[in-house]
């Protein structure tokens, strides 16, 4: 600590010289830009990231409000392309890590400010820095880091306008220490930054403005009192005011970037009435999002969005961490309650309006309010330095348990985002796409695929003569959209499709064949039925009336494999199964995945293809397994068998995620329990050997397991893992609602937006929530490798339900193309693609 605190010739606390701190500025900015840029996205990005990246290149509009000035920042940084190797999307992405290393050095000045205390500006800053969305949004392109960095630039004005020193007098330690012209004009230029780029920001900017007005009146408006009392003339006192206050106008700066609409009133995303005031303010204030203001803010729903807010906040920050911010607000409110006021009513209120909103990016909207978080710890981590007389043994326990914190909240998500910088799926997916599109095509794309599209074709120039439409919801059913969709352009042009509604798709009559694209699925509509297969194919084989046509692989990464595989039934149509699976060395079954063919589904003679990924099971040791196509009847009897290419398998580069790590017990590094199946338990043993990482199973009776009967390890898809599943209750009658908790972890970094299922089947009777998770405020899209989310579900049993027994069931499946996510467990398998969670007693 002697390097960032110093003693005056009394023995107390004085601020650290302007080159120290200028050089732990340097230090920190150096450091979280080097982290940033090392765990950078690669590139494209999908949803609202590919949009930013499209409307920075070309100088675009994005969706309202606009981001006029974020977009002309953009625009200015995408020029390294011209420069350096590297893409337009990289630079942009690249000026989110600038946005927020600038960031932490604004935060970190401004608990310096405020405590008098390098290291407390350091650690806050860290805590953010480190924090699940903060470190996602810095590596990527979006616009929530400019709120970030326009909200901290506010606030470190306002810390360097009224600091702080402990050798002050006054009833609070405060002191006016000069109505400096750059503190002053940093701190509205930040607040006019943040409002001018996203209007919900303005409820905490009014609150810090009023606080300014206050300590200013209060600790050095003498100018202003005179004049009250008489005693010195109008004439005189108010040039002196503006002279002490005109820095302020630097507020509306930021707001001049507006005038951007006016100038690109053709540009690529334009509203259709830009050219017009209406078309302005709309674009502006974002009138068709109004709607969505508010809508939690009712007496029934608000309390579950506390609950939310309590699940983002775990999910950002160690509990350690937590503690001690509000251990921070507690000595900020004590020692210095204005201050401590201003910032808990800016936190509740911007916090409020980001919960209560209908959006599914809740945890981004609450960024400003992260920031805003880092105040108090920063008082919190000041404390135990800023006592001389505290013992320093606890100074020093005090700080091992700051540097723990911030060292476990940096190992949870430094391997998840360093896996998420070296993932490019969306650029090879989406260029996959429109390589292998048909000549005039139109792709039907939901939003998260229609701008990465929109990308290759704006900026890079690919495929002019193919049209990417968004798919916008209308009406009652979004499948049915797809289908109306389809079916208006067809058969004048080909039709490509990124979703996939399996009752809707069977029912309109239309063929999607699946094309050979890496990472994620796309398929292509045919009025008729196909009768040649559209890609190259190997290994067919007759086996009378059914023949398989072949395959041909798509992608192997580790232990998946995906490939296609078609065939064909040149008899009468039947009802059919086709399967794929893997067989280990030890001839085990290590994964399967069924497709199934109704008779009324196609015609004979033909094309049946359909994409297949495997997830091999957890247990599953290095060597080669063994790929199987093969169909069955109804009966299950197998009517084909046809060996497919061999599948090796490597051991695991990185340990799996677990519930229990071990950490001085040899070559074991976790070990996880699953309760699910009453009478046995399953122990997941995992092991680092000299070639990497692999995991056992061992069946034992719970006897001899000493673990909750809550506990869980059911691995979907080794995408999600359920680890814990709360009671049930053991009665219900009709028409009573029951919770339950369950927690999951994320086995690795999410690049899909899956949704959860839990239901209650009973006899005849069901109720289910099909929802994406935490109420839609943490979609899985924001997971990183190991992140542990709880959630809670709240079903209703129908009033008409009989008398009986009633499971309740728990399933994921992708948004997009409605594919479950399978278990990677043969026993619960055998079920479907969903595990039972427990048994309700329905009585009258």
């Amino acid at each position: 600590m002697k390097q960032f605190l110093q003693k005056d010739e009394d023995g107390r606390l004085k601020a650290a010289t302007p080159f120290r701190l200028l050089s732990s500025s340097f230090v920190l900015f150096s450091a979280a830009l080097a982290l940033y840029t090392f765990t950078l996205a690669p590139g494209l990005l999908p949803a609202d990231a590919g949009e930013y990246q499209t409307t920075g290149a070309i100088l675009g509009v994005a969706h309202p409000p606009g981001y006029a000035a974020y977009t002309l920042l953009s625009w200015l940084i995408s020029r390294l392309s011209l420069v350096i190797p590297i893409s337009s999307a990289q630079a942009i992405n690249f000026l989110s890590a600038l946005l927020a290393a600038l960031t932490l050095v604004c935060v970190s000045r401004a608990v310096r400010a405020w405590t008098d205390s390098t290291f407390a500006g350091v650690g806050a800053a860290l805590a953010l820095g480190f924090s699940t969305t903060f470190w996602a949004q810095a590596t990527t392109t979006n616009i929530r880091m400019f709120t970030a960095f326009g909200v901290a630039l506010a606030l470190m004005g306002l810390a360097e306008a009224f600091s702080i020193s402990q050798r002050a007098s006054g009833p609070n330690g405060l002191r006016w220490a000069g109505v400096r012209a750059k503190s002053l004009a940093l701190f509205a230029f930040g607040l006019g930054l943040a409002v001018s780029h996203h209007g919900s920001t303005a409820f905490l900017a009014a609150v810090l403005a009023l606080y300014f007005l206050i300590m200013y009146a209060q600790q050095d408006w003498s100018v202003v009192r005179l004049m009250w009392a008489g005693g010195l003339p109008k004439r005189a006192g108010l040039p002196t005011i503006a002279r002490q206050l005109w820095p302020l106008a630097a507020g509306l700066i930021p707001f001049l970037s507006w005038g951007y609409f006016f100038f690109r009133t053709q540009a690529f995303g334009a509203l259709e009435n830009a050219g017009t005031w209406e078309g302005f303010l709309d674009q502006v204030l974002a009138r068709d999002a109004l709607g969505a203001v508010a809508v939690f803010a009712t007496p029934e729903l608000f309390p579950d969005r506390l609950r939310v807010l309590w699940v983002i906040l775990n999910f950002q920050w160690h509990g350690l961490v937590l503690l001690g911010v509000a251990v921070g607000f507690l000595l900020l409110t004590i020692g210095n309650w204005k201050l401590g006021f201003a910032l808990g009513l800016a936190f509740v209120l911007h916090t409020f309006f980001s919960i209560t909103y209908a959006a599914p990016q809740t945890a981004e909207y609450l960024l400003p309010s992260y920031v805003l978080l880092t105040i108090p710890l920063g008082f919190a981590l000041a404390q135990p330095f800023t006592f001389l007389s505290l013992h320093p043994f606890i100074k020093r326990i005090s700080l091992v348990i700051v540097s723990a914190a911030l060292i476990l909240q940096f190992s949870n998500n430094y391997s998840g985002y360093r896996a998420l910088a070296q993932d490019d799926s969306t650029s090879e997916f989406t260029r996959a796409v429109l390589q292998q599109a048909p000549p005039n095509a139109l792709i039907l794309a939901n939003w998260h695929w229609a701008t990465p599209l929109w990308y290759l074709q704006q900026v890079e120039g690919q495929r002019p003569d193919v049209s990417v439409r968004y798919v916008f919801p209308r009406g009652e059913s979004y499948a049915q959209n797809w289908v109306d969709d389809a079916r208006a352009a067809l058969p004048a042009r080909p039709v490509l499709v990124t979703n996939y509604f399996k009752p809707e798709y069977a029912a309109s009559g239309l063929r999607f064949v699946p094309l050979a694209t890496p990472h994620f699925p796309v398929w292509q509509v045919l009025a008729e039925p196909l009768t040649a297969s559209p890609v190259a194919l190997s290994g067919a084989q007759q086996f009378g009336e059914v023949e398989f046509l072949g395959s041909t692989l798509v992608s192997h990464q580790s232990s998946t494999v995906t490939l296609l595989a078609a065939w064909k039934i040149n008899g009468s149509p039947r009802d059919i199964n086709f399967f794929l699976q893997a067989i280990g060395p030890d001839g085990l079954l290590y994964g399967q995945q069924d497709v199934n063919y109704p008779a009324s589904r196609y015609i004979s003679g033909e094309v049946l293809i359909d994409r297949y990924t495997l997830t091999l099971l957890p247990e599953a040791q290095p060597g080669n397994y063994q790929l199987l196509a093969g169909a069955y009847g109804p009966d299950s009897v197998r009517l084909a068998e046809a060996p497919l290419n061999t599948l090796t398998v490597t051991a695991r580069a990185e340990a799996p995620v677990t519930t229990q790590p071990l950490f001085f017990e040899g070559a074991r590094v976790g070990r996880d329990v699953d309760f699910s199946l009453p009478g046995s338990v399953r122990v997941y043993e995992h092991q680092r050997l000299a070639e990497g990482y692999m995991t056992s199973v061992t069946e034992l009776p719970p006897s001899a397991v000493n673990g909750q009967p809550s506990a869980r390890y059911v691995s979907f898809d080794d995408q999600i893992i359920l680890t814990r599943a709360g009671a049930l209750p053991i009665t219900l009658a009709p028409g009573q609602t029951f919770a339950i908790a369950l927690e999951f972890m994320a086995a690795r970094s999410l690049n899909q937006d899956l949704t959860v299922k839990v239901a209650v089947l009973g006899q005849n009777w069901s109720a289910a929530v099909d929802t994406t998770p935490v109420g839609g405020g943490l979609p899985t899209l924001k997971w990183v490798r190991g992140a542990r989310v709880t959630d809670q579900f709240t079903l209703t049993v129908p009033n008409t339900a009989p008398p009986g027994p009633a499971k309740v069931i728990l399933g994921w499946y992708d948004a997009f193309t409605q594919r479950d996510l399978p278990l990677l467990d043969p026993r619960l398998a055998q079920l479907g693609p969903v595990v039972e969670l427990g048994v309700i007693e329905i009585v009258d």
